[in-house]
Parts: structure tokens; C-alpha cells; sequence
């Protein structure tokens, strides 16, 4: 599976989690962030996905770390083919991302190493 968190769509700041099934080539939608983030990175340590750093959605960076379990978000997965509402849709309320620290100051698409 390949996810893909956060972003923008040209006027929005996006908080969807999207997921494509490598398999059958199919998008689905997964347990939203917990606010919209441009220009963060993700990085995978043993079982978690860890989102960090970039635009928040008051145009600030953010220090913000976020976890969410691969397995319960994989889990979370809407099996219905994306509409462009779902695209800008709200965080969801059943996330499954949870603030885990704040960063010790503000990173922006950099590189990630789990050790």
C-alpha cells in the first residue's frame, strides 16, 4: 500500500489520508489527520507511520509529531472510490492519528531515518 497524508489541492490545505492498494490499483480514504499539513514529512518506524513538521492550516510551521498505527489505519480504509468532497473533506472524528511531541524546532520536507 502506498499512503499519502496531507498536501494540498491548489487552493486547500489538505488533513485526508488517501491510501492505493498497489494490488488493485484502487484509492481509498483512511482516518484523517488530526489538522491539514503541507510540506511535512513521513517517515515509517516498525509498526507506525510518524508525520512531522511542515504548514499547518493557520499558514504557521508546525512543530507538530503525529503516530498513527499502520495496521488500525490500513484498517480505517473507506473501500469506495474517491470523490473529489472527500478530497477537502474535515478531519474525521474516529482518527486514529494521535499527537505524540513537538518537534525541536520546525522541520520542512527533510529526510527521515527510523533507527
Amino acid at each position: 500500500s502506498l499512503i499519502v497524508a496531507g498536501g494540498e489541492d491548489g487552493s486547500n490545505r489538505l488533513a485526508t489520508v488517501e491510501v492505493l492498494d498497489t494490488n488493485t490499483r484502487q484509492w481509498s480514504t483512511a482516518s484523517s489527520l488530526t489538522h491539514p499539513f503541507t510540506w511535512a514529512t513521513m517517515s515509517i518506524c516498525g509498526e507506525s507511520l510518524y508525520m512531522l513538521g511542515g504548514w499547518d492550516q493557520t499558514d504557521d510551521e508546525t512543530r507538530s509529531v503525529l503516530s498513527c498505527s499502520i495496521p488500525e489505519l490500513l484498517q480505517s480504509c473507506q473501500k469506495q472510490p474517491l470523490a473529489r468532497k472527500l478530497r477537502t473533506a474535515p478531519a474525521n472524528k474516529s482518527t486514529k492519528w494521535r499527537r505524540v511531541a513537538n518537534a525541536p524546532h520546525y522541520f520542512s520536507s527533510c529526510a527521515t531515518l527510523c533507527g
